[in-house]
C-alpha cells in the first residue's frame, strides 16, 4: 500500500521518520501506529551487490561484514521488535558459513 493513500491508517507520521532519517526508534514508532510486533529486516535489492559476478569473495565478505554489523547495531535499539536478515557472500560457501556463523 503507498504511503499516505487514504487507504487504512494512510501517512503514519512518515515525514518525522524521514526526518529521522528512517532510525530504528522512527522504525518502532511506525510499527506501533500500525500494530505491526516485530519487524523483519531483510537486505533490500541494492545490497545484492556483492552478489555481482563483477566482485569477488575478496570484496563480497567485508560488504556483508560491514552490512550485517550496522544491521546488528540497528537491531540492538529494540531486539524484541527488530529482526534483522544477515546478508552473506555466497561466491565462496566456505565464507559464508563463516559470516552466518559470525552475525547469529
Amino acid at each position: 500500500m503507498p504511503w499516505g493513500d487514504g487507504l487504512g491508517k494512510g501517512d503514519c507520521g512518515r515525514q518525522g521518520t524521514i526526518q529521522a532519517d528512517f532510525s530504528p526508534q522512527s522504525n518502532s514508532a511506525d510499527m506501533d501506529h500500525e500494530g505491526i510486533d516485530v519487524g523483519v529486516l531483510l537486505p533490500v535489492l541494492g545490497l545484492y551487490a556483492p552478489w555481482a559476478d563483477h566482485i569477488g569473495p575478496d570484496l563480497s565478505g567485508p560488504m556483508c561484514q560491514v552490512y550485517n554489523d550496522w544491521l546488528y547495531e540497528y537491531c540492538q535499539a529494540d531486539v524484541a521488535r527488530l529482526q534483522g536478515v544477515a546478508l552473506l557472500p555466497l561466491q565462496d560457501p566456505g565464507e559464508a558459513a563463516k559470516e552466518l556463523r559470525r552475525a547469529a
